[in-house]
């Protein structure tokens, strides 16, 4: 569960999202993912939020 909190954007020790170590892209962060799917959630990216590539790229270096 993401609170937002940023503590998934540390890049040295711990276990915490290795995409966004690599990448420094938010959208491969556990908040950004977090918030994306919020936001299609809540219908502000429209119909094909879940489907689009633009979700498929958010989560395809998910691990």
């Amino acid at each position: 569960m993401c609170n937002s909190n940023g503590t998934c954007r540390k890049l040295a020790g711990g276990a915490m999202c290795p995409s966004y170590r690599v990448t420094k892209d938010e959208q491969h962060l556990t908040r950004g993912r977090a918030n994306s799917l919020r936001l299609a959630i809540s219908g502000q990216l429209g119909p094909d939020a879940f489907t689009g590539p633009e979700m498929k790229r958010t989560l395809d270096l998910c691990v």
